[in-house]
């Protein structure tokens, strides 16, 4: 009988709507689960996506009339507060987001904007994207001009009272984007093909109300899908909170703030990882003479968009010499996170595309973007729109890569395929930036192209495809155990530890090693990048399995001591050891998990461990116009490396303790369409400062690294101080 109460079976008795089996599963489920309860509920899919078009009102009332029934049989139980406060915050949650849901959708369709052809609809809004994509280059070149460095995160710093940076915007606008074409699609119905085919003159977005309330709209339905997903994926949940004038709404956080907080720094971190290796490796003159040449040679009608294509291949060869260290860094990067792998990956519907190849487009629709954008924003005049995202034929663009790469037009054919966003496209705008308007037809808009992120797109085809890339982790233990075995200050076993442990079952270790007098126990997890809050959850999930394997690995050591050691070509520190003898740490390749402790296991990443032990030494880096320089270097230890000393590189590595100092918490409200709309928020960080600031280094240092600036102009920094208050105030 007990078996027959699964999430599955519940899942089936709400469906028919059978009450008592509801009810029993409910209880039971509940009991027997407590603590997962709330998570296996939503992820099984026993209640309907709020957002989507499958979600009935009378289910949920039935589920919460259930939920009446069971919580009256638990009354003055153990388990009544628990269960009320659970189910009760559950289905406000699932009302509040589908009540929201429902008056944007009524507000959407009213839409004038929906009435455009969809050609031109798209064709508006990848204008508006590319237009403010050339405001927020002028706006970024201003400022770091004026404060004559650059270090790489000023894009990401907030530029408004509303914390917002000009990277989140713009980000914003592809989210925005991505959510309205699939809109789009679906109310064209399959009837792209029957628009009619031409250019439109009148596409400046500006000035004309539906665009602007879509885009609200659009901004509105992806910010309740974000919390949805948060909630479903990341048991994130609602308080009650009064805001400034005492009215309530339902603020949206996550189960560990400080956990959260470490995820936020691993997307800084990865940026300014880029940054650091882009600005050591470019050769700043040559990159400059050789944007001068491409502003000469890259002239083509804007008349006539398509003559881009008659232009001589040395034209295309001076944009890849641009776009070089970008991409060579993207594909050191890819090589890095798959290893060997990366040689026989195959994407595609046919499975026939490797990732060289894909690679190949990845770089000449990036030439092809920043030949185009050269010609159209030298001319751009902020008045005239037409040209800026123009409507390319899918043939053209397939029938020059051929060309320019000496490939066969359908090997060609199938590589630019994977950059084409369809009609319920496998990926999103950001890996398919291509939007096809219909007729074998795309509407090609520089500043999306520009933003592909090849490592992001390769990660994507993997999740989208199932493909695993656990071999990648056998390289990686080898690799890591050969790179700290040159450690003079930690001896690391070599030899393969593999035996029947007294549980009856297997148990090899990954690396075991001898440090300060400690056993140092590490398991490494190779995981693809996450992307979406699915996916977070499942390396999340991943992340504390390894945990429970390294805690294993622990108590057999402990047991069975003398097993492991016979095994090993290092002797221990101690004989029997206890825990406080050993120190676990799970080591992946990825960023978003480091600095966490779980059940004092430690959490880290490749190059933070690495690190530590080979190469204790961070540098602060200053670029300029013309050079990059090693402004500062600090040590992570002196003399000899200690346990305290990783204990506490361990607990806040260096590369995150600089950005998590600057984090800030800024709550984000969702605006309500109607008055009656529930009021609802979440949680978010911003930099409140930049973590990389040499004004502020400097001022510590003794020394203005900048531009020159009189004592009662603004501060460089930001501060909207003079100059003289905020960091020449010591000089």
């Amino acid at each position: 009988m007990i078996n027959e109460y699964t999430y599955e079976s519940l899942k089936k008795a709400i469906n028919k709507q059978d009450l008592k089996s509801a009810v029993e599963g409910i209880g039971y489920l509940y009991i027997f689960d407590e603590e997962d309860f709330r998570r296996n509920l939503l992820l099984s899919g026993c209640l309907a996506d709020p957002l989507g078009r499958k979600f009935s009102e009378d289910k949920l009332d039935f589920f919460s009339k259930a939920c009446a029934i069971v919580l009256k049989s638990f009354q003055d139980g153990e388990y009544e507060k628990g269960f009320q406060v659970i189910m009760s915050k559950m289905i406000r949650t699932i009302r509040d987001l589908n009540n929201a849901s429902k008056s944007n959708e009524k507000r959407l369709f009213k839409n004038d904007f929906l009435n455009y052809p969809f050609t031109k609809q798209v064709q508006m809004f990848c204008t508006y994207i590319e237009s403010q994509s050339f405001y927020a280059n002028r706006e970024m070149e201003n400022k770091i001009e004026s404060q004559g460095y650059l270090t790489g995160l000023e894009i990401e710093l907030p530029e408004s009272e509303k914390q917002v940076s000009i990277a989140d915007a713009m980000e914003t606008n592809l989210e925005i984007f991505d959510t309205l074409v699939r809109l789009l699609h679906h109310k064209a119905k399959g009837k792209i093909e029957n628009q009619e085919i031409k250019s439109y003159q009148d596409i400046s977005p500006f000035r004309i109300p539906s665009i602007e309330e879509i885009m609200y709209l659009s901004l509105h339905r992806g910010l309740l899908g974000e919390i949805w997903s948060n909630v479903k994926y990341r048991d994130w949940d609602f308080e009650r909170v009064k805001d400034e004038t005492n009215n309530y709404f339902h603020y949206y956080c996550p189960p560990n703030k400080e956990d959260y907080k470490r995820e936020r720094v691993a997307i800084t971190r990865y940026k300014y990882r880029d940054f650091i290796n882009y600005s050591k490796q470019l050769n700043y003159k040559e990159i400059s003479e050789v944007s001068k040449e491409l502003q000469k040679k890259s002239v083509f009608s804007l008349t006539s968009p398509s003559s881009i294509f008659d232009l001589e291949e040395d034209v295309f060869s001076l944009a890849e010499k641009i776009i070089k260290d970008t991409v060579d860094i993207a594909w050191g990067q890819m090589e890095d996170d798959l290893g060997l792998s990366v040689r026989h990956i195959q994407i595609g519907k046919k499975k026939n595309i490797k990732l060289n190849e894909l690679y190949d487009g990845f770089k000449y629709l990036l030439s092809l973007a920043y030949v185009y954008r050269t010609n159209t924003h030298s001319n751009f005049d902020d008045k005239d729109f037409t040209y800026l995202s123009p409507i390319f034929k899918l043939n053209d663009i397939k029938e020059h890569f051929s060309n320019l790469y000496k490939i066969s037009i359908e090997k060609a054919s199938d590589i630019i395929e994977l950059f084409v966003f369809r009609p319920n496209p496998p990926l999103d705008i950001f890996s398919q930036p291509l939007v096809y308007s219909g007729s074998d037809r795309v509407v090609f808009t520089p500043y999306i192209i520009t933003q592909m992120n090849l490592n992001r797109i390769v990660n994507k085809h993997l999740s989208f495809s199932g493909i695993d890339i656990a071999s990648k982790g056998i390289e990686l233990e080898e690799a890591i155990r050969e790179i700290l075995s040159f450690s003079k200050h930690f001896a690391i076993n070599t030899s393969k530890v593999k035996f029947e442990a007294y549980d009856g079952k297997d148990v090899e270790y990954d690396l075991i090693a001898n440090f300060d007098g400690k056993i140092i126990l590490i398991e490494l997890k190779c995981l693809n990048k996450p992307f979406s809050q699915k996916e977070m959850k499942q390396r999340e999930d991943d992340i504390l399995y390894g945990v429970s394997q390294v805690k294993r690995r622990e108590d057999i050591l402990i047991k069975q001591w003398e097993e492991v050691q016979r095994r090993m070509n290092i002797s221990l520190p101690v004989k029997s050891p206890q825990t406080d003898d050993i120190v676990k740490i799970v080591c992946t390749n990825i960023f978003e998990f480091t600095g966490r402790i779980e059940e004092d296991v430690y959490i880290t990443d490749v190059s933070s461990l690495i690190k530590f032990f080979l190469n204790p030494k961070v540098e602060e880096v200053k670029v300029d116009q013309n050079s990059t320089s090693i402004l500062n270097e600090v040590k992570l230890w002196s003399g000899e490396p200690e346990l305290e000393d990783l204990i506490n590189y361990l607990r806040s590595p260096i590369a995150t303790g600089k950005i998590i100092e600057k984090l800030k918490e800024v709550p984000r409200p969702i605006f309500t369409i109607n008055e009656d709309d529930p009021r609802l928020a979440f949680f978010d960080y911003v930099l409140e400062e930049n973590p990389y600031d040499l004004a502020a280094f400097s001022q510590q240092k003794g020394s203005y690294q900048g531009k020159k600036v009189g004592r009662n102009k603004p501060c460089p920094c930001g501060s909207n101080k003079k100059f003289k208050k905020c960091h020449g105030e010591n000089l």
